[in-house]
């Protein structure tokens, strides 16, 4: 049949009714409604036009064939376009495509497209949702944006960005996340985790807590590790603690070495426990305070300065030097006296004062020895009174000739030679020939007698001569 504009057809009316069939005629943008008589009527249709069925309001009429119309739904209408058009199906500005009871609205204005939906928006594509390049997805107001580049992709916001995955976020081994200018990188490669930055700043408001038996390493060698019970720093150099104020130890806990020395306080005392010796390497003084002593056992024995005297107090103090104790000063001795040990502890051993002296001759041990004219010793000897008078001396090693030097013991001393045999509390004389002071009086005329000391036991005498001598007539 030929086209007839709705303007050609008779009996029009504006008013939809069901009895009423709408015609809509796209090129006048018009929709009039015409009964089915007069619509038959007014276009000349040679035969019968199917009309059977009820109307529904706002139904719009589609010829079928030549001889049937049907009611179609502007919904169905529109399926039936879009999969007939061959170009755009247009949609004018701000018109929408709503679903529902119009709470899910799809609607454009010409430049921005928005997708409005009363609950959740559900993608179900099959393969990926593609968005272009350097085009993001906004959230809110615009300060949070998801975009690419075809090579990177960045997430703008405005403030945090939240990240609350029920699993676990994967990140590909050997990539990582970058922060400011790439300096500083976190990174794994499927075995370590590596952390790269100038400062790594932890500022964790608790713990922050590494498993047992896993250590923090420093290097190639230095780790700090704990096994739940004990931490253990290990160097392969020295540990180097550069505080500004002081490295606090509890109360009751010690610093041990190796496994049996410790230094250890009890909020009062510093316990300083060693299995053996105490060794101070100190390249100057050790300072001990004014007044403030080092005691010894049970408090007993002490040593104490005050700034000025040193003191030492103790039952006996026994100075036991493998040389000499050499005083700087006098020896006040106060009210008391030297004791000395009159059972010297080995053979060939002495108690008592020595100085270094030089020799005019070869001197054996223990020989008598007198003071000669030139400051040299020599072997005393009864026969002469040049050899007797003077100051007198014992050799206390042997001396090879003329000039050598060596320990003299001087008066008031106690010697031991385990092969004297003496008479105990037998007098001692100076000797007529080279060697040890006999208990036998020179006999003869001309001979000079001069008593050197007493035999304090058989092999123990106590060398004490007298500065007096006679001549026998």
């Amino acid at each position: 049949m030929a086209n007839t504009k709705i303007s050609d057809l008779n009996a029009l009316t504006s008013l939809a009714s069901v009895d009423l069939v709408p015609v809509v005629d796209t090129s006048e943008a018009e929709t009039k409604y015409i009964t089915k008589t007069n619509l038959i009527t007014t276009l000349g249709i040679g035969g019968s036009v199917d009309t059977s069925g009820v109307p529904i309001a706002n139904d719009i009429a589609r010829f079928t064939d030549a001889d049937t119309i049907e009611g179609r739904s502007y919904a169905e209408l529109l399926v039936s376009l879009s999969g007939q058009a061959g170009a755009d199906f247009n949609i004018p500005n701000n018109i929408a495509i709503t679903y529902g009871d119009a709470g899910e609205k799809v609607e454009g204005d010409g430049t921005d497209l928005t997708i409005t939906s009363s609950n959740l928006l559900n993608l179900t594509a099959t393969t990926d949702v593609v968005v272009p390049v350097s085009v993001g997805l906004i959230f809110g107001d615009g300060a949070e944006k998801v975009e690419s580049n075809n090579t990177d992709l960045t997430i703008n916001s405005g403030v945090d960005i939240n990240l609350t995955a029920t699993g676990d976020v994967n990140i590909p081994a050997n990539v990582g996340v970058t922060f400011g200018d790439d300096g500083e990188k976190i990174e794994g490669n499927g075995t370590n985790l590596t952390i790269s930055g100038n400062n790594i700043n932890l500022t964790a408001v608790a713990d922050v807590i590494v498993p047992a038996n896993v250590g923090v390493t420093f290097g190639t060698g230095e780790k700090i590790e704990g096994n739940n019970t004990d931490l253990t720093v290990t160097s392969g150099g020295a540990i180097n603690l550069t505080a500004t104020t002081d490295v606090v130890v509890p109360a009751n806990v010690g610093v041990t070495f190796g496994t049996g020395e410790k230094i250890e306080g009890n909020n009062t005392d510093l316990t300083i426990t060693s299995g053996a010796d105490i060794a101070l390497t100190a390249t100057d003084d050790v300072n001990i305070p004014a007044n403030v002593g080092i005691t010894f056992g049970d408090d007993a024995e002490k040593i104490e300065g005050d700034g000025t005297d040193l003191t030492i107090i103790g039952n006996n103090i026994n100075l036991t030097p493998t040389v000499s104790v050499v005083l700087g000063g006098d020896l006040d001795l106060g009210q008391n006296t030297i004791i000395q040990d009159p059972t010297p502890t080995g053979d060939h051993t002495f108690n008592g004062p020595s100085f270094t002296g030089t020799s005019g001759m070869a001197l054996a041990l223990f020989d008598v020895c007198i003071l000669q004219a030139d400051g040299k010793y020599d072997k005393g000897d009864g026969d002469a009174e040049v050899t007797t008078k003077g100051m007198c001396v014992l050799t206390a090693e042997t001396f090879a000739g003329d000039a050598s030097t060596g320990v003299m013991i001087l008066p008031g001393s106690f010697v031991r030679d385990d092969t004297f045999a003496y008479t105990v509390g037998a007098t001692l004389y100076l000797p007529l020939t080279a060697g040890p002071p006999p208990e036998t009086i020179p006999p003869a005329a001309g001979d000079f007698v001069r008593v050197m000391g007493y035999a304090h036991s058989a092999r123990d005498i106590f060398f004490n001569p007298s500065p007096d001598y006679l001549e026998r007539v």
